[in-house]
């Protein structure tokens, strides 16, 4: 069974970044997703998409991966009492023709 059968999740932002990105991960583990945004256009398309796995493995290996290594490379050039903020956005795009 899936980790959010059963679940309603209410997402700001679903329109795009983070809020879609959420959404869909959200939707795959069984939860019945409520998506807010400003943008009417983008939002009603957010509804539509597919999210191909590729895209979302591509997604990880820049944002995490990415972020795992700025941190291993950074942390030991931090004086105590620094922080490191890692922060990220990834936009979609929705791929046309492909079959």
């Amino acid at each position: 069974m899936p980790r959010l059968a059963d679940k309603v999740a209410l997402i700001t932002g679903g329109e795009s970044g983070i809020g879609s990105s959420s959404a869909r991960l959200f939707v795959e583990e069984g939860a019945r997703v409520h998506l807010v945004g400003l943008d009417d256009g983008r939002l009603a398309a957010a509804v539509v998409v597919e999210f191909p796995s590729d895209d979302f493995a591509r997604t990880l290996a820049v944002h995490v991966l990415g972020a795992l290594h700025i941190i291993k490379h950074t942390a030991p050039h931090v004086p105590d009492g620094g922080s490191i903020v890692v922060t990220a956005s990834a936009v979609m795009s929705r791929r046309r023709g492909d079959g």
